[in-house]
């Protein structure tokens, strides 16, 4: 997942002349509707989550992790082209890590076994159990793609956008022509494909932006619409969105400088707060009500007095931005 500076480096393109150093944390300048995705994927993971424990029929289905992946290829590539290798990677565990840590602290009550949440977590949800650490299965994924990002980028692959698009190309028709058993199987390919997707949506930005604004919402609300009946919605539906995030808005600025970055708390943090709710015998309205309050107190303290103070710490080794 983006940091702060990744986003402000999308909307104002500081890094080309310079400006937005990684020694210091950026001053809030998200004027774009990235945030506001982030908060929108958050939100949508617990309602699904939080109507999973009715045991009924979903009312709600959305592509919301494979979003979250495309919104990731696109913003992290522009992370890479504007860092060292070791400042990419280091962001990128300042990022997730003290977040995953806080989640895996509030998942103790309710572990079975430390080994099956961790091999859960390792194996990207293809080994283990993911009772006590459910939605840590797609930041595994999502780390394995940073690695994937570095090789191409090491090997010029982002220099040659046709080299790109074949690269997506083959993805995607792994992604919609291959059906293993297992979920965790057909998890991998759709999730790679859609990081590609967000790397050209990056690379091809300029010439995106004239794309009409009916088209870019009907890709998004298309995960609405089909998402149980054809698969290739999910990538309608992650680039719609993606590209909506990119074009200018006020509200996750106004976010940013209100609340700040707590999604990744909100992602990570609810199915524990489900399960803990739960526990004291409450109905499943009222923890389905609950659950939303719950996590977001516990996200915005996690983001203000662990998350942001460790970015803050880790900013100032971080090796100055290299021009692209």
């Amino acid at each position: 997942m983006g940091t702060a500076s990744d986003l402000e480096s999308v909307q104002c393109d500081q890094s080309r002349s310079g400006m937005g150093s990684a020694l210091t944390p950026p001053e809030p300048s998200r004027k774009n509707n990235v945030l506001t995705l982030r908060y929108l994927l958050a939100l949508g993971v617990i309602f699904f989550h939080a109507q999973s424990w009715n045991q009924n029929p979903y009312f709600f289905n959305y592509p919301l992790v494979p979003v979250f992946l495309t919104l990731s290829g696109a913003l992290v590539l522009q992370s890479l082209k504007n860092s060292s290798y070791p400042a990419f990677f280091r962001k990128r565990v300042l990022r997730i890590y003290p977040a995953l840590i806080v989640g895996f602290i509030l998942a103790i009550p309710i572990m079975a076994s430390i080994r099956d949440t961790l091999a859960w977590y390792l194996s990207g949800g293809v080994f283990g159990t993911g009772d006590a650490m459910y939605p840590s299965w797609s930041l595994m994924w999502e780390q394995v793609c940073y690695v994937v990002l570095a090789a191409l980028f090491w090997l010029g692959i982002y220099n040659n956008p046709r080299l790109l698009v074949s690269l997506t190309i083959i993805a995607l028709a792994i992604a919609l022509m291959w059906h293993p058993s297992t979920e965790g199987g057909r998890r991998a390919p759709m999730l790679f494909a859609c990081f590609f997707v967000g790397n050209c949506i990056y690379v091809f930005r300029n010439k995106l932006r004239g794309v009409p604004m009916p088209l870019v919402i009907l890709f998004s609300i298309s995960g609405l619409i089909v998402y149980q009946t054809a698969s290739w919605s999910v990538l309608t539906s992650a680039a719609g969105c993606t590209l909506w995030a990119l074009r200018p808005g006020i509200i996750g600025y106004w976010i940013e400088k209100r609340i700040g970055d707590a999604s990744v708390g909100l992602y990570l943090y609810h199915w524990q707060v489900l399960h803990i709710l739960r526990l004291t015998g409450l109905s499943f309205i009222w923890t389905a009500v609950l659950v939303f309050p719950v996590t977001f107190a516990l996200s915005y303290a996690s983001w203000h007095l662990i998350e942001l103070k460790i970015q803050r710490l880790g900013a100032s080794s971080l090796v100055p931005v290299r021009s692209i």
